[in-house]
């Protein structure tokens, strides 16, 4: 009976060992202003640097300055013609789209609860609609003041309102994913572009005819933003970031003709008179992005860390890359560091074990560089491979730069190993028969991972070897996001601690573990968007650009669960009340008993 007794104690207390653990000693990220949440245990998250009031919906407001909102701390943001950026009003909801009507002298807002008005001293609620789907999309008629709202999900309705929020009529119906839809007022024309159909319409709003101006643009099937607008002169524009005919393309002579690259992520797009431009909000980037017609290439209006690329030097410098620019992370956050004076872009930055820095240019003909201490440039590996170059990687166990080329005529990719001390012996380690879809990574080992994005298959090259052999066949699933038919080729890192391969997704971090042969969530977004560049520093440490920040993961080895005073007081507060109400139990025995 006393074993017994002591078992059951013994139970409790482990209890309470254990709520004191779980309650005290987990690092669970919880709170929603932390960038990640549910991140794997182990490891902390710091963040390095976040874009002070990243860009959403905006519109031209009072004075023809741009307006826009800033989801993330909730604030309306005013940007002058000089570049000036100040807080107009806070608001306490986030919202999907903004408009201006001139003649209230207020700002419309929109999202799934209804319509908000926003003025300087204050946000108000307005009304509700009775649409039972979320309206995403608004284009104001400056004659009266009312408006038209679309939805980016598919088989949704063009709607008209009245100036106060009061539906008016259906103007469109059964329309695949409407991203943005633009009133010219002056030939009663309304375009629309529908994402998943990858199209821009017109249609004449006295004839109710409806022209298709241009199909199969964008990522069709999906929700990526087809950005449009007219300028003074009542010409159409269009700007989608990712997909089939992406860029920054002018309606001319019934054709749209490519102007330049789009950059830094897909947007609507907003007329600025004032600047002279049109405005986009990059979702990749998380900035402001300037597409002056009269020009050939978009310019930031805003900085942006979101990356393809990043390195840690042994120094602790960050260093990224938008375009063929280099930015370094400061304190005070991005600054200028370096430029390419070829004006090629830069596709990827690699450190080796003696700080050098390596940088791939994007080019039909591989070309690598070294980066200097003082931001110059020096020619290091060139034509030698006349193949497109896709992304180099650091083996630090052999000393070798990791290259991998698409030869698109030929429908294959190819893996070459180039020795740093002596880079004209590069060879070729193996090569991808039809298919130009495979990205890379390697490990402290040197073994050489390869995602085949065709197949969803996984291969490691290891060491020493030019064989291939199959990881998985089942590596990654995208369809939640793009849909089935999307092949996308995902952003990959190494970790040394998890031997694991690291994948960043749009919401989440994933990671494949090769020691288990599973893959699982390493963390999951919280602030910001996409986790695109993901690099392991010499330290062990990760570092990954989002749309809005740049954060890196540090490991600490997890507690071993101890008691602290205030836990330990209520284990025996607990264990103490347990034994009372054992000992009344027993009373009452008692009681009854002589009773």
């Amino acid at each position: 009976m006393l074993l017994k007794k002591f078992r059951f104690y013994i139970i409790i207390l482990i209890l309470g060992l254990s709520i004191n653990y779980y309650l005290f000693t987990l690092n669970v990220v919880a709170n929603p202003s932390d960038p990640m949440r549910e991140v794997r245990a182990g490891w902390d998250v710091l963040p390095i640097y976040e874009i002070p009031h990243p860009p959403g919906p905006k519109c031209i407001g009072q004075n023809n300055d741009l307006y826009y909102i800033d989801n993330l701390n909730l604030v309306v943001m005013k940007m002058d013609e000089f570049g000036v950026h100040t807080e107009y009003v806070t608001i306490s909801i986030s919202l999907s789209d903004i408009i201006y009507q001139p003649i209230y002298n207020r700002f419309l807002g929109i999202n799934e609860f209804g319509f908000y008005t926003i003025t300087a001293s204050g946000f108000t609620f307005l009304k509700n609609y009775s649409y039972g789907i979320p309206l995403t999309t608004m284009t104001l008629d400056p004659t009266d003041d009312s408006f038209y709202c679309g939805s980016i999900y598919n088989g949704t309705d063009i709607l008209k309102f009245d100036a106060d929020g009061n539906f008016l009529a259906t103007i469109l119906p059964n329309v695949q994913g409407c991203s943005q839809i633009i009133l010219n007022n002056n030939q009663s024309i309304l375009y629309f572009a529908e994402t998943y159909l990858g199209s821009i319409s017109m249609m004449n709003l006295t004839t109710s005819d409806i022209t298709t101006l241009r199909n199969g643009i964008g990522l069709p099937g999906t929700q990526e933003v087809i950005g449009i607008d007219v300028d003074d002169n009542d010409e159409l524009y269009y700007m989608t970031a990712d997909g089939n005919n992406r860029g920054f393309y002018k309606y001319e002579n019934n054709s749209f003709v490519l102007l330049m690259a789009s950059k830094v992520g897909m947007s609507t797009l907003t007329w600025s008179t004032k600047l002279q431009m049109f405005v986009a909000a990059g979702s990749f980037g998380g900035c402001l992005i300037g597409y002056d017609p009269g020009k050939s290439e978009a310019e930031l209006l805003t900085p942006t860390v979101n990356s393809n690329t990043v390195i840690e030097t042994f120094e602790g410098n960050i260093f990224y890359v938008i375009g063929d620019t280099i930015y370094k992370i400061n304190a005070s956050g991005p600054t200028y560091f370096s430029k390419n004076p070829y004006n090629i872009p830069i596709s990827k930055l690699i450190l080796d074990v003696d700080n050098n820095i390596y940088a791939l240019l994007s080019n039909d003909t591989v070309a690598i560089v070294r980066v200097n201490q003082d931001g110059s440039f020096e020619d290091w590996f060139e034509n030698e491979i006349h193949e497109w170059a896709k992304s180099i990687h650091y083996d630090v166990k052999n000393s070798e730069i990791i290259l991998l080329t698409e030869n698109s005529p030929q429908n294959k990719s190819n893996i070459y190993r180039i020795p740093i001390n002596n880079p004209m012996d590069y060879r070729i380690t193996t090569t991808f028969e039809n298919s130009t879809k495979v990205v890379g990574v390697t490990d402290v080992y040197g073994n050489i991972y390869v995602y085949e994005a065709y197949n969803n298959t996984l291969f490691i090259i290891p060491d020493g070897s030019m064989d291939r052999e199959i990881i998985t066949t089942d590596f990654i699933d995208f369809s939640d996001i793009y849909g089935a038919q999307v092949v996308v080729e995902p952003p990959l890192g190494y970790s040394t601690i998890e031997n694991g391969i690291l994948i960043g997704r749009n919401d989440d971090l994933q990671i494949w573990l090769l020691d288990e042969n599973l893959r699982i969530t390493f963390a999951i977004n919280n602030r910001g968007i996409d986790n695109s560049a993901i690099f392991q520093t010499f330290n062990q440490d990760i570092i990954c650009t989002q749309s809005t920040l740049v954060l890196k993961f540090i490991y600490q080895e997890p507690e071993i669960p101890t008691i602290s005073s205030p836990s330990l007081f209520y284990i025996i507060a607990i264990f103490l009340g347990i034994i009372s109400m054992i000992q009344i139990q027993k009373r009452k025995k008692i009681i009854k008993i002589s009773l």
